[in-house]
């Protein structure tokens, strides 16, 4: 391994441990208020600073979801890939280049599909078998899912539908073009990989 191939492999391997602490700054977001000291501070310090970068974008905010996070690791995740091929072959094939990009946004895509699939079905089950319960979540999870679920069912139908057989419709729907659309660019990507 040459001099360049192993300062690409350091670059991928620290982007990599990289990752890890935001992924680490994020979970502790669910915690907020309970945990503080140094190492909370220092680890806010190196990895806010990045990840600020991508909480203005309004698009990533769905409520009270937030999936910046998710594209700032997709990013990291792309570069890590490309410094890898670096280090691997010594030299940049411009299409795996493509190939990294559009895997990243399929990636992030069929994570945000995958996650919709599963509010759906969340909410289905809470609905048929604990009818009764009502809590703030619950309403924050309609207010995203009632507008989900009206534009996969307008594409079909104008005819008003219960809303518990509207989930299990549409996860229905979201789980099948998931599917199809997630062999379909394992195939393009395998082409152009080929190429």
């Amino acid at each position: 391994m040459s001099p360049v191939q192993t300062v690409f492999q350091f670059l991928s391997s620290l982007i990599s441990v990289y990752m890890l602490l935001i992924i680490f700054r994020v979970l502790l977001t669910w915690f907020q208020g309970r945990l503080n000291g140094k190492g909370v501070e220092i680890l806010m310090k190196v990895t806010d600073p990045y990840m600020n970068r991508f909480r203005g974008i309004s698009w990533l905010r769905f409520g009270f979801l937030d999936f910046s996070p998710v594209v700032a690791i997709a990013v990291l995740g792309l570069v890590s890939q490309i410094f890898n091929s670096l280090a691997v072959s010594g030299t940049l094939n411009p299409m795996l280049i493509v190939v990294y990009i559009l895997g990243s946004v399929w990636n992030f895509l069929a994570f945000f599909i995958n996650f919709l699939i599963i509010m759906m079905i969340f909410r289905l089950v809470t609905i048929l078998f604990f009818s009764t319960w009502n809590h703030q979540i619950l309403f924050q999870i309609d207010n995203i899912l009632y507008k989900v679920v009206a534009r996969i069912l307008g594409i079909f139908t104008t005819k008003n539908v219960k809303f518990s057989m509207a989930l299990a419709i549409c996860a229905g729907i979201l789980l099948a073009l998931r599917i199809l659309i997630g062999y379909g660019i394992a195939l393009l990507l395998s082409y152009l990989a080929g190429l």
